[in-house]
Formats: structure tokens, sequence, C-alpha cells
């Protein structure tokens, strides 16, 4: 270790009388064994532990929880029920909105039953797969629903994500935890 030290020591020399100290620094570490490579890193990490010095903890007091009143709880209660409602009406709309545009789709598509596409593997809900020309009716209408579904999933989530950017921009937070959090 002590030869390590010594030719660390005379590294870091060169690389600090030079104007790019990488173009020293990296040829040097590349050509170090693995275990050298470890012993300089796990130095240097001991020296920052000894050079930042941790905040003391202090534990958060804690706040007074609020009293609510009846009147607070029972207008909670409606706002929540209206917002479910909202919901429920956006989620019918959008979904009554997919279903058009399926039919749309499904009327104006033509489809060529290719060998190709008659010997694609199809997963069942079971973890088995099938070949698109040997699943029954049910296994067709079972993977439709699949994929309907999972339409609004991946449009709900694509929505989330938008919004988690607008969230975002409004603040100028570079994460969404920095934009919703104080």
């Amino acid at each position: 270790m002590s030869s390590l030290l010594e030719s660390t020591t005379l590294l870091i020399e060169e690389a600090r009388s030079t104007q790019t100290p990488v173009d020293i620094l990296r040829p040097a570490v590349a050509s170090m064994e693995r275990e050298q490579v470890e012993a300089l890193a796990v130095a240097y990490l001991l020296q920052q532990v000894h050079r930042i010095k941790a905040p003391a903890f202090k534990p958060t007091p804690k706040q007074k929880p609020i009293q609510r009143t009846p009147e607070m709880i029972e207008n909670s209660k409606r706002i929540e029920e209206r917002r479910i409602r909202e919901y429920a009406d956006s989620r019918e709309t959008f979904k009554a909105s997919i279903d058009k545009a399926f039919a749309i789709l499904k009327y104006e598509w033509h489809v060529e039953w290719t060998e190709e596409l008659l010997a694609a593997k199809i997963p069942l809900p079971d973890g088995s797969t099938i070949e698109f020309g040997d699943a029954t009716r049910e296994q067709h209408i079972e993977r439709a629903r699949i994929h309907r579904r999972n339409t609004m999933l991946n449009m709900e989530s694509a929505a989330r994500h938008e919004k988690a950017v607008e969230a975002m921009n409004e603040s100028g937070a570079r994460t969404l935890r920095g934009a919703v959090q104080p």
C-alpha cells in the first residue's frame, strides 16, 4: 500500500502541474490493477467523509393536528364525491371517444390474413401463447378487450406524465417532487 501511496502522490503532483490533469490521470488509472483502483476509491471516499461534516440530526417538531370541524369534514366529502363524479364522467367521455375511433379504424382498415399474421404468437390471459390463426372467437374477444383496456390505461398514464411536466414547467423545478413538495 505504501508504494501505491507514493505512486499516487507522484501522479497527483504531475497532474497539478498541467493545464489538463484529466489527460494525466485517466491513462494512469486505466493502467492500474482493479485492487489499486478500489483502494484509491475507498481512500478518496474516506477523505470526503472526514472533510464534509454532516449536519447534526435535529428532529422536526411535530405539528399540531388541525382540528376539523363537522362542516369541514362534510365539505371535504362533498368535494371528493364531486371529484369522483367528474372523473367518472370524463373517463366515460374518453372511453366513448376511444370506442368511436376504434369503430372508424375497424371499418376503414383492411387486414390481409397473411401466413405471417396467422402464425404470429399471441399471449393469452393464462400465460400461454397461441398462434393468431388458431385462436378461438372467445380468445380474440378477450385479446381485443385487453388491448382496449390497455389503451385507456396508457392514455391515462400519458396524461399523468404530461401533467407532471406541466407542474415542473410552472414551478421551474427539475423533478416532480421538487415541483409539488415545499
